[in-house]
């Protein structure tokens, strides 16, 4: 996910050159992927969590 999220910042900065947005849109979808990196650092720290949990529970039930 964080990858195609770089590839599409990389592509939306190269478009930017080409047809430039307006501020308040820029601005939007600056906020916009700042949003879901967050969500995709949460969902890393979830997955990390999780997996703690199970090895966990797996290591009480052996």
């Amino acid at each position: 996910m964080r990858k195609w999220i770089d590839e599409m910042s990389d592509y939306m900065e190269n478009q930017e050159e080409v047809f430039p947005l307006p501020d308040d849109l820029s601005e939007e979808m600056h906020q916009a992927a700042l949003e879901m990196d967050f969500l995709v650092q949460a969902a890393e720290q979830l997955q990390t969590a999780y997996s703690s949990i199970l090895e966990k529970v797996e290591h009480v039930n052996t």
